[in-house]
């Protein structure tokens, strides 16, 4: 009686994907919709071995999930039964580099070429990504499980869990040492395949080694996180590091506020970020370690931009601006230049000098291969709109929304290239953008953005003469709206029209209405209508 509908099948394509369609596999999966809906089958393939536990009358006609998997398993050599159990650590994919650091040593005699091919030929291992010129493999889920029992039960869980932890610590480590230089960004796509990887070592590191032992790896993930747009894991991480930090060196404690930092700035969440920055430059200045300093400094004067203190932002640029340059590290200029653009560019000083600054940071972002700074860390596509130079402003804007496409600052670049769209007229354009600038913003975590994006979409409204619609997105706006998105030349107009066509009292509901609204009703607003005619008024 079971039926596949358009509200389920999504779901089933899943649980077939989740078995990585093994039939028999599915068959078992199958026999439990007699009971569970496939949302709740799904549910339970967390933990596939488990949830095919035949139980039922099928198992007289079939060998059970277990029996079959127990069949494949005894047919391999103990050296390819060690290899395969180990390499139930992998949460992902792996290469061959991590299957001879984590599941080729001893008592394993095999290399990690012979291992891989046997594995591959007895179907237990998948290959993966070789059309990329370098091979990558990942286990079937259900393997990966029946691994880890194994390892559970042979008491090497520890052992595989710490060799693992290690050897992501390794690749993390020695990408760091690129930090703050052109080669920073060959290791971006790495730890990018790797990230996976990395929450699995940082779970078993926080919960098994010293708190220093764990932190040692946070400066770099902190540029990592950075740089792909990843506030959430940098927040979550950043939190776990800090829960007991007795006994850890301040530039380690340091960078694990820098996470945090970063990661709640980008949330929507100036408190928490100032917090952290300030606790992260306070313990650097009494160290000797300059380039967390000017990290630190950095992300601090961000900070200060986001609930409109342009002076301290200044004086952050500024001081981390000069710690460089006594380095003698060219690299190091580029975002204390960075944010001294932005920093004139807010405070309505030169906009000469702030595009001059702003210009040689892109620069040396370009040299460093520093996408994410290239696509929201430079204020060059607005100071090129407030200048009248269109044509620079949608260069630099289309520059960057290209460089961004794939990593978290995606959302961030699309509402900037929608900003100068707007700014030219060219209204529908400008709406298609937005649409696609918010919905990569929310996907990523980009609060500010987010709530700027809205905010534009409200000046569109006002265009579209649609004011209820106005002032719901504008109210919405409103809410974690960073100081630099509330720039009255944009607001006041769209609550003077508001205010005409709905009326004061009105108005005031309907912006309390969006403020209120959660992301499901304000993705529908900010959707729903947006290709209206707009008036030529």
């Amino acid at each position: 009686r079971f039926e596949i509908t358009s509200l389920n099948q999504d779901t089933i394509a899943s649980i077939c994907s989740a078995v990585d369609g093994i039939p028999l596999a599915i068959e078992v999966a199958a026999a439990r919709a007699r009971a569970l809906t496939p949302d709740q089958i799904l549910a339970l393939l967390e933990h596939p071995l488990s949830a095919l536990a035949e139980r039922s009358s099928s198992s007289s006609r079939h060998p059970t999930v277990k029996a079959a998997l127990d069949w494949s398993y005894d047919l391999l050599e103990r050296d390819l039964q060690i290899v395969l159990d180990r390499l139930s650590v992998f949460p992902a994919e792996f290469d061959v580099d991590g299957m001879e650091a984590v599941a080729c040593r001893p008592p394993v005699e095999a290399s990690p070429i012979d291992a891989i091919t046997e594995l591959v030929d007895a179907s237990v291992v998948f290959v993966m990504g070789k059309e990329s010129g370098v091979a990558r493999y990942r286990l079937p889920v259900i393997i990966r499980d029946y691994g880890s029992l194994h390892l559970k039960d042979s008491s090497n869980e520890v052992d595989v869990g710490n060799a693992h932890a290690r050897y992501v610590f390794d690749v993390i480590l020695r990408a760091g040492d690129t930090i703050s230089s052109p080669g920073f960004a060959d290791w971006i796509p790495i730890l990018v395949a790797l990230t996976p990887d990395i929450r699995t070592a940082l779970d078993w590191s926080l919960s098994r080694w010293t708190r220093a032992e764990s932190l040692v790896v946070a400066r770099t993930l902190m540029h990592f996180w950075y740089r792909t747009g990843n506030p959430v894991d940098a927040i979550k991480w950043g939190r776990r590091m800090l829960d007991d930090i007795s006994g850890v060196p301040n530039h380690l404690v340091a960078a694990a506020r820098n996470c945090v930092g970063f990661g709640a700035n980008v949330l929507g969440d100036a408190d928490e970020a100032l917090f952290q920055m300030d606790g992260a430059v306070a313990l650097l200045r009494d160290g000797d370690h300059p380039r967390l300093l000017i990290n630190a400094l950095w992300g601090r004067g961000h900070v200060a931009l986001q609930v409109g203190d342009v002076s301290t932002a200044h004086r952050c640029a500024t001081e981390a601006l000069a710690l460089g340059d006594e380095i003698g590290d060219p690299w190091l200029r580029a975002d204390p230049l960075s944010l001294l653009g932005f920093a004139l560019f807010f405070s309505g000083q030169s906009l000469h000098d702030a595009r001059r600054y702003s210009e040689e940071a892109q620069a040396l972002y370009r040299e460093l291969g520093d996408t994410a700074s290239q696509s929201v860390m430079n204020p060059l596509s607005a100071i090129a709109v407030r200048q009248g130079d269109f044509a620079s402003a949608e260069r630099y804007a289309l520059d960057v929304a290209a460089l961004a496409v794939g990593t978290g600052w995606e959302g961030a670049a699309l509402v900037n290239l929608a900003d100068v769209f707007y700014e030219q007229g060219r209204i529908d354009e400008a709406t298609t953008t937005l649409e696609r600038g918010v919905l990569r913003s929310l996907d990523a975590g980009l609060e500010n953005w987010f709530r700027i994006a809205l905010r534009d979409l409200a000046r569109i409204a006002v265009r579209r003469r649609d004011g209820r619609r106005a002032a719901l997105l504008i109210g919405a706006s409103r809410r974690n709206m960073p100081v630099y998105g509330l720039d009255p030349t944009i607001h006041e107009p769209i609550d003077a029209f508001c205010r005409s066509v709905l009326g004061d009292g009105e108005f005031t509901l309907a912006t309390a209405e969006g403020r209120d609204m959660g992301y499901e009703r304000l993705m529908e607003l900010a959707i729903a209508g947006s290709h209206a005619r707009v008036d030529a008024t």
